[in-house]
């Protein structure tokens, strides 16, 4: 589940979650969790409509017993958030993610946790706020090149030069794009055509 979604193929990864035998493969309550978040992000990305994606993001951030949020829980709250944000409920998605982010540099470090800065500043970038977007972006890139990881970075960039375009700030976007192709070229991590 988790290769599909970072190669971005989301089709496949809705295919393979609605199989009769990925399904009976879920019996623990933290597969059940990883199979809901990534069933609302699959359709997040596929579905013409956000009400199931919403629904099925919701069930996977509320399925956790621990008191401070699990790494799955914060990215089910972050994936959520930019959900709301694409429905301009714009209290909710800021609300949600800020406890997506809230505490996460005492969590344990998961390469999975540089996400949540990206899902930020996109959940900032789709309430227009461009401002708090570069805010959470350099926040996120200083976070994970803080830990020697490069998960994230090329994708941060690439969200770095849309912002800089939208603002008119063409040197900025330049130097975003060159940072962001160099990373995809170095690493041959996927970056999304379309946010």
């Amino acid at each position: 589940m988790q290769a599909l979604c970072n190669q971005h193929r989301y089709q496949e990864l809705r295919d393979f979650l609605s199989a009769p035998e990925t399904i009976a493969a879920v019996t623990t309550a933290q597969q059940t969790q990883a199979y809901y978040y990534y069933l609302g992000v699959a359709q997040l990305h596929v579905d013409a409509k956000l009400d199931d994606a919403k629904q099925n993001l919701q069930f996977a951030m509320t399925m956790t017993e621990e008191r401070m949020p699990t790494m799955l829980t914060r990215l089910a709250m972050a994936s959520l958030a930019t959900v709301q944000a694409k429905q301009g409920l714009r209290h909710s998605a800021t609300q949600l993610s800020d406890q997506a982010l809230a505490a996460i540099e005492q969590a344990p470090y998961e390469e999975n946790s540089n996400i949540i800065f990206y899902l930020a500043a996109l959940t900032a970038y789709f309430l227009q706020d461009a401002t708090l977007a570069t805010q959470q972006l350099l926040a996120g890139i200083d976070y994970i090149t803080a830990r020697n990881s490069h998960y994230m970075l090329a994708n941060s960039y690439r969200l770095l030069a849309k912002i800089a375009d939208r603002a008119g700030r063409e040197n900025e976007a330049t130097d975003a794009r060159q940072k962001q192709q160099f990373l995809t070229d170095l690493f041959h991590e996927q970056v999304p055509k379309k946010f």
